[in-house]
């Protein structure tokens, strides 16, 4: 039993780590995180456990394939227990991020205006899903638009200084944890 407590552990790493990591970039996850990160280690620990047990024969090929099916199980299961209060689900929200990246040439003026309060949830008066990540894109393709005079807030909050936007390096300081995350792909990747 002590020489499987490595392997175990090993196995565990990628739920820290993305666990981890969810927890930065999809803060909004309210009382239900409570619940959902004890859950998730229950269920990845148990995947782990059922690898361990299937993997006691010595074929390094079927090993090497159950490891790897439990590794993305464990990726997915701590990817869809990751709760979010206010938002779509995180696989639906980097779906809306790709798509939104995708459809960056098509992206019109019009999105750095939609009814999104701020970026963590949608506007009360929004049917518009995709509204946050489709504001990011825009936001990035029309930075250079954007006056630099104060008068522009990000997430329109017109009320609050720390949101009004004085250069456009300052912007992404200013989103929310994803929406600079898609600031930086688009940045990095785009031009």
């Amino acid at each position: 039993m002590k020489r499987y407590l490595p392997i175990f552990f090993l196995a565990l790493l990628p739920t820290i780590l993305v666990s981890f990591l969810l927890i930065k970039i999809f803060p909004a996850t309210g009382p239900a995180r409570l619940i959902s990160v004890p859950g998730t280690y229950f269920v990845n620990s148990s995947i782990i456990i059922l690898g361990l047990i299937l993997t006691r024969k010595k074929n390094r090929i079927i090993n090497s394939a159950v490891w790897f099916v439990i590794f993305l199980l464990t990726l997915i299961s701590t990817m869809y227990f990751h709760p979010q209060e206010y938002r779509p689900s995180v696989p639906k929200q980097i779906e809306y991020g790709v798509l939104a990246i995708r459809n960056f040439e098509r992206s019109p003026l019009t999105d750095i205006e939609l009814p999104i309060s701020d970026g963590k949830f949608l506007h009360k008066d929004s049917k518009i899903v995709d509204a946050g990540e489709r504001y990011a894109v825009a936001l990035y393709k029309y930075r250079k638009q954007i006056p630099l005079d104060g008068s522009y807030h990000i997430y329109l909050k017109n009320k609050e200084d720390s949101y009004s936007i004085q250069s456009i390096e300052e912007i992404p300081t200013k989103l929310n944890q994803y929406h600079r995350l898609i600031w930086w792909y688009l940045e990095t990747f785009r031009y």
